[in-house]
């Protein structure tokens, strides 16, 4: 006889043992495996995009672009800087050290952040500010529309507020790790100022606008250096809503009576027309949803309990605004790991 049949038959509680323990750590493999079609990486990659109105190339180039690769020169982690200046606009990407740790890519992103608010210091008046995305690198989990279906202009306030309510369902899923809208129209604080009634006060145009920027305190105040970290400090005052543009002041007379920015124009709250991004889904107007998840979820548990909240949420939508998934990852997961089970099977 063979030694090891030998002992399983003169020893066949240990053998009975041997068999549950690999069972069970079997059935524990599948239950903790990890179920994502695609991996997760840390984000190394950023853009940074600033506007000037009226400016050319060549003035972008020494004014704007000049200044923030300084500051992104002097961040040791950064290890690639590319940019391009146009009419108006300048664009910069940029890419961090391959072998920074988790930590030290959200340390130095915190160290560009702060750089690139120093170097805004020295832009000309009437420059954006900038703008700077973190290129996330991971693969949406959930993808959903809402698209307009009924006649005439879609209403793109109540979709991007059905949108936006969306949103806020899905991040209450435990594991979403974040969101993104994609085709939203862009909002915009308009100011329709009276002609008249400035050049009644001895105001012109320029001079109010000027005096309302003036007002908006976005700018650095100050920095708090210590041995972890650098902490801006920032004045207190930056316009946070219609009212507040509407009580700045734009001039103070000698009585110490104040003219406001409502005495002379009206403040409403439009979109950008016209659009400068658009999204459709079998060519009528929507907006899109994606949901990203940690990469220690896993994806077919979190798409159940999305795909609950869709169904509540779809019941809830009005008359010609319809909800759809355009992608669902866990439908590939769940195929692939179906296959894998059927081919196992087959070869035992």
């Amino acid at each position: 006889m063979i030694p090891a049949l030998s002992i399983t038959f003169r020893y066949p509680r240990l053998t009975i043992l041997a068999l549950l323990l690999v069972a069970v750590g079997g059935v524990a493999a599948i239950l903790t495996l990890d179920r994502q079609e695609d991996p997760i990486l840390l984000e190394r990659y950023g853009l940074i995009v600033v506007s000037l109105p009226g400016a050319s190339a060549e003035r972008m180039e020494a004014l704007v672009t000049t200044p923030i690769e300084s500051a992104l020169f002097t961040i040791s982690e950064v290890t690639e800087i590319g940019s391009v200046s146009r009419a108006g606009t300048t664009q910069l990407t940029f890419e961090f050290d391959e072998s920074l740790t988790s930590a030290e890519v959200e340390s130095t992103w915190n160290e560009l952040n702060q750089r690139v608010a120093l170097a805004r210091s020295s832009f000309p008046d009437g420059t954006s500010e900038p703008v700077i995305d973190r290129l996330y690198t991971g693969a949406a989990a959930l993808v959903t529309t809402l698209t307009w279906t009924g006649g005439g202009e879609p209403p793109l306030s109540i979709m991007q507020r059905y949108t936006l309510d969306l949103e806020n369902e899905l991040q209450r899923i435990v594991g979403t790790q974040r969101t993104q809208i994609y085709g939203a129209p862009e909002e915009q604080v308009s100011v329709f100022l009276n002609s008249e009634i400035l050049a009644a006060v001895g105001l012109t145009v320029e001079q109010a606008a000027n005096a309302v920027r003036s007002t908006d305190a976005k700018m650095p105040a100050g920095r708090i250096r210590t041995s972890a970290q650098n902490i801006e400090l920032e004045i207190n005052g930056a316009f946070d809503s219609l009212d507040s543009i509407r009580n700045a002041p734009i001039k103070v007379e000698q009585d110490s009576t104040s003219l406001r920015v409502r005495d002379v124009a009206v403040v409403k709250k439009t979109y950008n027309r016209p659009a400068s991004k658009r999204a459709y889904a079998d060519q009528h107007r929507a907006i899109f949803l994606a949901a990203f998840i940690s990469p220690d979820r896993r994806v077919d548990h979190w798409s159940q309990d999305a795909r609950r909240i869709l169904s509540a949420f779809s019941d809830q939508l009005p008359t010609g605004i319809a909800l759809d998934v355009v992608f669902d990852q866990s439908t590939y997961t769940e195929q692939r790991l179906s296959d894998l089970a059927h081919n196992l099977a087959l070869s035992v």
